[in-house]
């Protein structure tokens, strides 16, 4: 069967550019083509996408325009503010880079400001 090229690939010892027409095998053809790597010739609308009629258009506008717009928790609602996660005023980059120029290597991100802290106390009391 007859094929195009979609994207730079090699088939059959040959090595194909984007637009290349080439010969390949019935089970191989529908393999490139289920991949996406190749296309049929004969189908006029390779690369083309059909617009979406205007009652799909007109759905996703009201959909879109129905969702309301994401707020911040409040503190009534127990959330944390950075006043309670910073009581020093430290803020997690100062932390880094004073374990950074402490131990002389990056920390784990995954470390919280009060991990860092115990980390850093903990390599100032041993030295």
């Amino acid at each position: 069967m007859k094929l195009i090229a979609l994207k730079e690939m090699r088939y059959d010892t040959r090595r194909l550019l984007p637009g290349d027409e080439f010969e390949a095998t019935t089970p191989h053809g529908r393999l490139l083509i289920a991949a996406r790597k190749a296309a049929d010739p004969l189908k006029r609308d390779i690369g083309k996408v059909a617009s979406p009629s205007p009652a799909v258009l007109k759905k996703a506008s009201e959909v879109v325009d129905s969702t309301p717009p994401a707020t911040p928790p409040s503190n009534s609602e127990g959330s944390v503010t950075p006043a309670t996660l910073h009581p020093a005023g430290e803020t997690l980059d100062t932390l880094r880079a004073e374990y950074t120029a402490l131990v002389g290597k990056k920390p784990f991100n995954g470390w919280d400001v009060e991990t860092l802290r115990t980390k850093i106390d903990a390599f100032r009391a041993n030295g």
